[in-house]
């Protein structure tokens, strides 16, 4: 029987290691699908977020400016679960702020006014001259229009591709080159040639 939470990931690790039988690629994709397994178990028993909008009076729980979609979750305490007392709607703007925090600092962010932050890299592709908003958002539209037979002709592409949290990582290592993110070097050459 296993002691440890060390003994235990050591174990995970192991596994990891034995099943993509020394191919990098193998070893990256289970690695991730079991990283989005394990934070989906975590989630799954929030709190009613209609809830939490009642009792917080449509206010986020960091800056106390009003909320206008109740998507964003955080807990208080990051090292607690889910549940009631734990959980808190907050801005996409405030979440970054307060992910990796104690209830102590994440606290202290109520009196800060939150800065609207963007968090999404803007992707350029190289091959069908287009810009996207986000990296998932390239991946689902070129997805959706059929542009990734290759990939799944190659059997790259997982089992449920719409449901996959990180197929445009997948799609970039294919097809090497035809990405660029706003942060890439390249990215201030494309915009200043078009």
């Amino acid at each position: 029987m296993l002691k440890s939470k060390e003994q235990i990931l050591e174990y995970v690790r192991q596994l990891i290691a034995e099943a993509s039988e020394g191919d990098v690629n193998a070893w990256f994709e289970i690695n991730r699908w079991v990283y989005a397994r394990l934070q989906l178990d975590e989630r799954r028993k929030k709190p009613r977020k209609v809830d939490l909008f009642n009792k917080q009076h449509g206010l986020c729980y960091c800056c106390k400016g009003k909320i206008n979609d109740i998507k964003g979750t955080d807990r208080i305490d990051e090292s607690q679960w889910y549940d009631e007392g734990n959980v808190a709607l907050v801005h996409r703007s405030c979440h970054p702020r307060s992910s990796g925090r104690t209830q102590v600092t994440f606290l202290s962010l109520q009196s800060r006014k939150a800065k609207p932050t963007r968090s999404r890299k803007r992707v350029f592709d190289a091959v069908t001259r287009r810009e996207f908003e986000g990296l998932h958002q390239c991946y689902l539209t070129l997805l959706r229009e059929g542009q990734l037979e290759e990939m799944r002709k190659a059997r790259k592409l997982a089992p449920f591709p719409q449901e996959d949290n990180f197929g445009y990582y997948r799609m970039r290592r294919f097809y090497p080159g035809r990405f660029i993110q706003e942060d890439d070097s390249r990215w201030d050459e494309i915009h200043s040639s078009t």
